[in-house]
């Protein structure tokens, strides 16, 4: 039930931020490695973490006389942790919110209408991105295996950086693959100890290669 009203609460906030004249939704996905140092067995001296993947919706607005653009997104994460035979038995998902900050050095001061730029030249120097991204995340742990109920972990704080380029397909449409590193200090696991785990809490380090396709429904 606390995540259908998640789900559901998303889904408004998106739908009222779609009203504006000039709204752009992206819808973002991709493939997620990540590392700690902490979350080992001391059975087996194995890391229970494995890769997983990523997805998210976000809305675009910017600053009016400088290419600095915001999408603040709602994404939802998820990997398998592994046993020491190699099976998947314990979910680990994030629920993030993030305030992805996208700074165009090569274009900063120029005013246009971007990311609608499909039929102009010199895309890497209008498309070309850095991300900074402070936000928050809320871990949730599930042992598959037994398919017991969730825990919840805390609220954690959470900063990404990263590298993006858009490319504008058409004048609606934009293309967008970004790449970024995700760092989540002292996250608790609150699930099942698997096999005596060493350390519950773990400096959280994701790495994030995906893909966001960016619509625009204005008349620009």
């Amino acid at each position: 039930m606390r995540r259908l009203t998640l789900f559901l609460s998303f889904c408004c906030f998106f739908s009222l931020l779609s009203q504006k004249t000039n709204a752009q939704i992206g819808i973002n996905a991709g493939y997620q490695i990540n590392e700690t140092d902490s979350w080992i067995s001391e059975n087996t001296a194995q890391s229970v973490v494995a890769n997983g993947y990523k997805a998210g919706i976000d809305y675009w607005f910017r600053l009016k006389n400088k290419r600095i653009e915001f999408t603040p997104e709602l994404s939802y994460a998820f990997y398998k942790s592994l046993s020491s035979t190699g099976s998947a038995d314990y979910k680990v998902e994030f629920f993030n919110f993030q305030l992805n900050t996208n700074i165009y050095l090569l274009d900063l001061l120029n005013d246009c209408n971007c990311p609608t730029f499909s039929k102009q030249n010199n895309f890497i120097q209008k498309g070309f991105f850095i991300r900074v991204a402070p936000g928050v995340s809320l871990p949730r742990f599930q042992q598959t295996r037994l398919d017991l109920d969730a825990n919840s972990g805390d609220l954690q704080p959470m900063l990404a950086l990263g590298l993006g380029l858009d490319i504008g397909l058409s004048d609606l449409l934009t293309i967008s693959p970004i790449l970024t590193a995700n760092y989540l200090p002292n996250v608790e696991w609150r699930g099942p100890d698997p096999l005596a785990m060493n350390a519950p809490n773990a400096d959280f380090w994701q790495i994030n290669a995906g893909i966001r396709l960016g619509f625009r429904f204005d008349d620009y």
